[in-house]
């Protein structure tokens, strides 16, 4: 084995976006590493569903612009325009979160135009992976059926600030919600991985910051 090899991580990550009924509790065949709630959530089937899980290294949240803005429950850490280090293996993850949508309508909770969302993410610290409501422009915010340029006005239009924070910044993994479709597309290094209801991911993380340990 390489030092390139020795120093990926393979992590096993469960994401939670979007749901509006019961979803089907999926039993997974391996230990669950992490839990990404992002938003749209009800937060007493969210909490109970954390903990069904029971993820090693704990449950990150950020929220919707269905949501409001209540504390998340104990089990989950906010991560709403927030980073964390989580150690893994002896080695440094950097989380940060991006909660919210375009303002789409003028009353409500999380909710943001692009000059607002540019301002507030030219602030925000480099990462490993990246917790996010929204998508970027131009990874999947037309709906089907929908035409682009319908939905520049409407619920699904992705955030310019995202793009500039991965041209900037270029974490490993932008994990979203939102859209309510799952699919993934490369932008620039980044993998975008778009989310709905629960999925399991399966990911590779090269450590890209020091050591936790010497």
């Amino acid at each position: 084995m390489n030092k390139a090899d020795a120093d990926t991580t393979t992590l096993q990550i469960v994401t939670l976006c979007d749901v509006e009924l019961r979803v089907p509790e999926n039993v997974y065949d391996v230990p669950i590493d992490f839990v990404f709630c992002l938003g749209d959530l009800d937060d007493i089937w969210m909490a109970n569903r954390v903990e069904q899980l029971n993820p090693r290294y704990g449950a990150y949240g950020v929220r919707g612009n269905h949501d409001v803005e209540y504390p998340f429950p104990q089990s989950i850490r906010d991560l709403n325009f927030k980073s964390e280090e989580v150690v893994v293996g002896g080695r440094k993850i950097r989380l940060a979160g991006v909660p919210g949508s375009w303002r789409y309508k003028p009353y409500g909770y999380w909710l943001y135009y692009q000059d607002e969302m540019d301002e507030i993410l030219a602030e925000m610290p480099a990462a490993d992976i990246v917790l996010s409501h929204n998508c970027p422009v131009g990874i999947g915010h037309e709906q089907p059926g929908e035409s682009l340029a319908e939905d520049n006005q409407g619920t699904h239009q992705g955030f310019t600030a995202l793009n500039d924070y991965i041209a900037r910044c270029q974490p490993a993994f932008l994990f979203h919600g939102h859209q309510h479709f799952r699919k993934t597309t490369a932008v620039q290094t980044t993998v975008v991985a778009g989310c709905y209801g629960e999925a399991k991911h399966e990911i590779i993380w090269n450590p890209r910051f020091d050591s936790a340990e010497p």
